[in-house]
């Protein structure tokens, strides 16, 4: 089944990828987007990268980018892709245990060595044994094997590693005691970036008499489990699964290459979502294909009017009062003058 398209791109793997060989840059952050997911799970479901795999995802995101562009790519991008991963997890492998797995393997010994009931508990309630049967077996209730367990796994997770006080983490301390909520348990781990440290813990805790033949517990539930998670697993077949670790990495493979929607709606952790964002490659920025119009040369700007200063007149000097006085007294007089002569001449003239 294709994944569900993008908000921003409806194309298919195959044609994104087809685009990216191209020289298409804004197709590659897309196929990112769609299969970080599932690809992160996948790398973290290997115990030798259990609690990890940020450093191998970008190595499986470069030689995925290299081959696409080199035109190697073949058959539906998703199983090629998981390919891809498989080959470059392999050149990374380490060989060796994890400082993780070598503490898990003390303490579950030490478990067994010193309370050997408690062990068998561990791993009875661990591999999905019914609750009510293994409470009978050991003569107590069902809420006194619910504390016993707490109490069993508390011993082993709080060993500290040489040189520090860390405890463990056990992710077999959330086993759920409603059998009904087991498979949902075990999809999240599937899922999520943790099923390698489940099987750490597994694999300490017991190793698997036998190898499980996968392909012939598969192969009657295969339809339901990719469609449809494995609530209609039956119990049984689920026991078997968990009493063989390397079985759940096989299960795991199976439903993040050929899974449907379902797989994508499991929930998942605030911090696996976090930690995904620290795998992401930097996409580089989309190239448009289009040619930009040439654009005219800005107009010089015009230089600025010239201002013209006038020269405004010098301020007069105001005349001294002697001066304002004696004019006033010479007009007066002038004017006395003037008025005389012109009665003298109206006289003489009658």
């Amino acid at each position: 089944m294709p994944p569900p398209p993008d908000a921003d791109d409806f194309r298919t793997d195959d044609e994104l990828a087809r685009a990216h060989q191209r020289g298409d840059a804004a197709a590659f952050p897309v196929l990112v987007r769609r299969h970080e997911v599932r690809l992160r799970a996948y790398v973290c479901g290997d115990p030798a990268w259990a609690g990890g795999g940020q450093l191998l995802v970008g190595h499986i995101w470069t030689a995925a980018d290299r081959n696409i562009r080199e035109g190697k790519l073949r058959g539906p991008f998703r199983g090629w892709l998981f390919k891809v991963a498989q080959a470059v997890a392999r050149q990374h492998a380490g060989g060796t245990p994890t400082p993780r797995a070598e503490r898990l393997a003390t303490g579950f010994g030490k478990l067994r060595r010193a309370k050997p009931k408690w062990h068998r508990l561990v791993m009875w309630v661990s591999h999905g044994l019914n609750r009510t049967a293994v409470a009978k077996r050991h003569h107590i209730t069902k809420a006194g094997l619910k504390e016993r367990y707490t109490r069993a796994v508390s011993a082993v997770k709080e060993l500290p590693p040489a040189g520090t006080g860390d405890p463990l983490r056990l992710h077999l301390a959330g086993v759920p005691f409603d059998s009904a909520r087991l498979p949902a348990w075990v999809e999240r781990h599937l899922a999520g970036d943790h099923l390698g440290e489940l099987i750490e813990e597994l694999l300490a805790l017991r190793p698997p008499p036998a190898e499980l033949n996968f392909d012939s517990w598969f192969a009657p539930l295969k339809d339901h489990i990719l469609s449809g998670g494995l609530a209609k697993v039956p119990r049984k077949a689920l026991r078997q699964l968990l009493a063989d670790p390397r079985a759940l990495r096989h299960l795991q493979t199976a439903v993040l290459v050929g899974g449907g929607r379902y797989w994508d709606a499991v929930p998942r952790s605030k911090g696996f979502l976090r930690r995904l964002s620290g795998t992401r490659p930097a996409a580089p920025p989309p190239v448009d294909s289009r040619t930009p119009a040439p654009r005219r040369p800005a107009p010089r700007p015009l230089p600025p009017e010239p201002v013209l200063l006038t020269k405004a007149p010098p301020a007069r000097k105001p005349l001294p009062a002697g001066v304002v006085v004696a004019a006033v007294a010479v007009t007066a007089v002038v004017s006395v003058v003037l008025v005389v002569v012109i009665l003298l001449t109206t006289s003489r003239g009658e």
